[in-house]
């Protein structure tokens, strides 16, 4: 667990901005694919180290697709429910902890860990499969100059949200030639460089900071729970 946490964080500095060069969906997709794969074949693993290494692997998949999952839930939604859906995706997280808990319960005592890590694979797959058929963020539709499919996204968000879709998508300067908006895609080196023009560098390694006491002291909590329920 502590491999799989140290590679998701450092892919979620690192290859998020994936997201934004080649869509939120296609990241999205990669990523849960390799996490599904990659959870599945660790109830196989033979040793140690190849459990290392697919745990490892995991934890750069849900890292990958941390931003961009977190882009596309902002850019799908009304402003209106924008805060919300930000909040359900990060609640996701204590809700898949308390529910593969509860699968431990059940599957441990009678298939080992193996058997917990297989079923929850299995459990997974329907929502991998699910994700191949969600619409593409409109927002990068619409970058891209893809302004047919970002229309025919919001028309679905403004039904559900039953209001009626008004006026023309504007992409920014060039967008539609270009497929780049103002500031281009940038990697993480790019981006911090950014920060530094724009003196925002202190902001950025307070939040840096905050996410990871966070999830230490989450991961302490999950790790020292089971000493003190005897």
């Amino acid at each position: 667990l502590t491999f799989s946490m140290a590679t998701h964080a450092l892919s979620s500095i690192s290859l998020s901005h994936l997201g934004d060069r080649y869509g939120r969906k296609r990241i999205i997709c990669i990523a849960a694919v390799i996490v599904f794969v990659f959870s599945l074949v660790s109830g196989f693993v033979r040793n140690e180290w190849e459990l290392l290494i697919c745990r490892g692997i995991q934890g750069i998949g849900t890292g990958m697709g941390n931003g961009p999952s977190t882009a596309y839930a902002a850019e799908i939604s009304t402003m209106k429910f924008r805060a919300v859906a930000l909040a359900v995706q990060g609640v996701g997280w204590g809700i898949g902890t308390a529910f593969g808990t509860g699968i431990a319960y059940f599957t441990v005592p009678t298939f080992g860990w193996r058997g917990l890590l297989i079923a929850l694979s299995i459990i997974f797959l329907p929502s991998v499969i699910l994700l191949f058929f969600i619409p593409e963020s409109p927002r990068y539709d619409a970058e891209k100059g893809n302004i047919v499919a970002a229309e025919s996204t919001l028309k679905v968000i403004s039904k559900l949200n039953c209001k009626k879709l008004s006026g023309d998508i504007s992409l920014s300067e060039g967008g539609a030639e270009t497929g780049q908006n103002e500031t281009g895609v940038c990697n993480v080196g790019e981006s911090y460089e950014l920060l530094k023009e724009r003196k925002k560098t202190v902001d950025f390694w307070k939040v840096v900071g905050v996410s990871l006491t966070i999830n230490f002291a989450y991961s302490a909590i999950i790790f020292a729970a089971p000493y003190y329920m005897n």
